[in-house]
């Protein structure tokens, strides 16, 4: 009904074509200054909103109507004067509207001028307007482009929101601000170009744009709102210039095709929940900061594969990218002191790590399981290689270890066991629990006058191992040090060792010789256990006690020399010893115990001077050819 009132009122101005009308109004020149040409879906003058009585909205154009008219495939409405602007609301909701060209001397469209104009395809926008309004093609689901001319100093809010059909955006000039919700649901915008000098991305100013694929952020932004790409879901790539100094929360929430992310400015702000759904990520640089912030949501990016860190604090947090299981590459800056506890725990695909020089510590299992790394190198202000640093890296075969580090931790290489050649550096004192232990490509190891201790188990299980070289100094070989080491061949314990700890060389199956220290007060249980090569042994005269099965199992034991000195022979000692002939049992011992020389085959002679009730009854047992019993 309001519409029909407003055609009556109309009828009065409208002119009627003639043929010299359509020609004039139809012609392909400049549009004058006191026309809008248009066209519409029905081939009917255009029907403007109406306020509450039914009477066109004023102030809606900055002249007055005299004419709107429709001949020969064009619509024009004409003013008494040249058109400075177009209000608020002037063409909202009109339905029928197809395309719209404005006169060169507008200078300005005002709030929601077209909102609403579904079928509205394109409109041309001349040089000469500085502003166009909040929300002013909102809801204009047919519009495919629109070029902004260069004299546009200012867009408002929502401008293009729910623009659905919006393929290509073509702004010519400067601008200072892309305001809020500007592209919200544009979801055909393929690519976009920001001009240069923006330095605020409005919030949700891409929002729901499904479709965008490329975005070129210039260098001039400074701060981006929250939830800006929220829901681009086709977004593979992008970059956050070094000016940018604040981003907001669930920047790129639900940009699921999120491939490549970069960040450069080490001292950015990040929002909360930036990355959520970023379920694709394959490559970031970014910042420690964002790291942080970011951590759970990065667990679930299961296709990360290379990760640079721009460097904003002197640290990789505690398991910053820990069983990142898609992760290849880490570039870490310099600049960067301290790498926390299991940074890249569990990273088994991680295949190439470059370390800064400014690099200080390296914290407990932070490269464990990489069992892709194939070679690292160690920077010179590293001191200490912490407990499990490398342990489970089993594609390890080459480690540059720096001249100042002084202590290898327990387990620091545990299993690496493709590790060929590893130079223990002279200032190493001491090596941990199980540092080597299974590194089963190992084939020498030396160690410098400086090293003090060799722990437990420390290269228990290198089964490739065929020599070590012991330097004056070294003080405690550990128990189990080189357990099930079958391919070591020779030992010679300096003089300077002085606990030689059980088991430390048992099941060396290739083992053929042991040069003892007389420093050592005892060789404890199973020292030599298993042994089956060793042919020869001389217990030198500072020792006082052969412990328990010290050396049982050793089947090529011919020719052994006891000390005086020894006071006790343990249990099992030297049980199944089966090439064993001769014994001489010096004075100096008191006590032999329980099958100490059980299942020597072999034995016929046993010299010594002891009371028969200091050697247990089972001592000898199972040596048929010895022919005095105790």
């Amino acid at each position: 009904m309001k519409r029909l009132i407003l055609s009556l009122i109309l009828a009065a101005i409208v002119v009627l074509c003639s043929p010299a009308t359509a020609a004039a109004t139809t012609s392909d020149g400049p549009i004058p200054d006191n026309e809008i040409w248009y066209t519409t879906t029905d081939a009917r003058p255009v029907e403007l909103p109406l306020d509450s009585r039914g009477i066109a909205e004023t102030p809606t154009f900055s002249a007055t109507i005299v004419a709107n008219t429709y001949c020969d495939g064009r619509g024009v409405i004409r003013f008494d004067a040249p058109l400075k602007f177009i209000g608020s609301a002037a063409f909202s909701r009109c339905e029928s509207l197809l395309s719209v060209e404005l006169p060169s001397c507008l200078t300005r469209i005002e709030h929601v001028s077209f909102k609403d104009c579904h079928n509205l395809i394109s409109v041309r926008i001349p040089e000469g307007v500085t502003s166009i309004g909040n929300c002013t093609f909102e809801g204009c689901r047919a519009l495919a482009d629109i070029t902004i001319p260069s004299s546009v100093t200012t867009l408002g809010f929502g401008l293009f929101k729910g623009c659905s059909s919006l393929q290509s955006v073509y702004i010519c000039g400067t601008l200072p601000r892309i305001e809020d919700r500007l592209f919200q649901g544009c979801s055909s915008l393929l690519s976009i170009v920001l001009p240069q000098g923006v330095t605020y991305i409005g919030f949700s100013a891409f929002e729901g744009c499904s479709s965008l694929v490329d975005v070129i952020i210039p260098e001039s932004v400074q701060r981006i709102g929250r939830e800006v790409f929220s829901g681009c879901s086709a977004l593979k790539s992008i970059t956050i210039p070094r000016a940018v100094m604040e981003v907001g929360d669930k920047l790129f929430y639900g940009c699921t095709n999120l491939e490549v992310l970069t960040i450069k400015n080490r001292y950015v702000k990040a929002g909360k929940d930036m990355l959520v759904a970023c379920s694709n990520l394959t490559t970031i640089s970014i910042p420690n900061s964002v790291i942080k912030a970011e951590r759970e949501r990065l667990e679930g990016c299961k296709n990360l594969k290379s990760i640079s860190i721009i460097s904003g604090e002197a640290k990789v947090g505690y398991r910053a990218f820990a069983e990142f299981e898609q992760l290849e590459s880490v570039v870490i800056p310099e600049g960067v002191t301290k790498i926390e506890s299991g940074a890249f725990d569990g990273c088994v695909a991680l295949s190439s790590v470059v370390l800064p020089e400014s690099l200080e510590e390296i914290g407990e299992r932070a490269f464990r399981g990489c069992s892709s790394l194939e070679s690292i190198t160690i920077p010179c202000g590293v001191a200490k290689l912490e407990n499990e640093l490398f342990a489970g890296c089993e594609a390890l075969r080459s480690v540059v270890l720096p001249k100042g580090v002084a202590k290898i931790g327990g387990k620091a290489f545990f299993g690496c066991s493709n590790l060929v050649d590893v130079a223990i550096p002279e200032r190493v004192s001491d090596i941990g629990e199980c540092a080597f232990a299974g590194c089963s490509s190992i084939k020498s190891i030396t160690l410098a006058e400086s090293v003090r201790e060799v722990a437990t188990m420390a290269f228990s299980g290198c089964i490739s191992l065929q020599s070590v070289t012991f330097a004056e100094g070294l003080e405690t070989i550990g128990s189990r040090a080189f357990e099930g080491c079958i391919s070591l061949v020779d030992v010679a314990i300096p003089r300077s060792v002085t606990d030689l700890g059980a088991g430390a060389f048992a099941r060396c199956s290739q083992l053929t010789s042991v040069l003892l220290s007389g420093n050592i007060s005892s060789i404890q249980a199973s020292t030599f256990a298993d042994c089956k090569a060793l042919a020869r042994v001389d217990i030198p005269s500072g020792i006082s006690r052969i412990s328990s099965s010290s050396f049982a199992g050793c089947k090529s034991l011919a020719k052994l020399t006891i000390a005086s000195g020894v006071t006790t022979i343990g249990d099992s000692a030297f049980e199944g010893c089966l090439l064993l002939k001769k014994v001489v049992i010096p004075a100096s011992v008191k006590v032999i115990g329980s099958r100490a020389f059980a299942e020597c085959a072999r034995l016929k002679s046993v010299k010594l001077q002891l009371r028969a009730a200091d050697i247990h009854k089972s001592a000898f047992d199972g040596c048929p050819k010895l022919k005095k019993k105790w």
